[in-house]
């Protein structure tokens, strides 16, 4: 007998939300040391540094929640594969896209890299702990309907 137990759908919203908050972290944090620090250096001001540092990382992580989204297409069985390829989408974009900056505008090198490994390690850190709890959600709210089927 087949199991034709309801799919169970996921916005992917808070997590977008919740990786451009960590980004905004980043930003600060760098800011906060390159000021802290006196790092200063490169075309740009601090404040504009640690941004764009930041706006790497971001970038790659919408461009991830939008893969995701569309591999998902709003279903949970489907979130953890999703993750882990948005995971890699976010990586990959975001360095690409720092090592442009970096490249091409010269900005300080120490506020602006120190910026985009904490958006990308506060990225890592908040998408973690979003898909596992979403998952759990997820499987809590399945597991009585499964059970009893058996």
């Amino acid at each position: 007998m087949e199991d034709h137990a309801p799919a169970i759908r996921i916005s992917l919203l808070p997590l977008a939300g919740g990786l451009t908050l960590a980004c905004a972290l980043g930003a600060a944090a760098g800011l906060l040391l390159a000021s802290f620090m006196k790092w200063e250096g490169g075309p740009w001001s601090a404040p504009l540094t640690a941004a764009a540092g930041a706006a790497c990382f971001l970038l790659g992580s919408i461009l991830g929640v939008i893969f995701a989204n569309a591999f998902t297409g709003g279903l949970v069985h489907k979130l953890p594969t999703a993750i882990l390829i948005s995971s890699g989408v976010r990586a990959a974009i975001a360095l690409f896209d720092a090592l442009a900056v970096a490249l091409v505008f010269r900005p300080d090198s120490k506020t602006f890299w120190f910026s985009f490994l904490i958006s990308g390690l506060a990225c890592l850190a908040f998408e973690t702990r979003w898909s596992l709890s979403a998952i759990r959600r997820a499987t809590a709210q399945h597991a009585p309907a499964t059970l009893g089927a058996a």
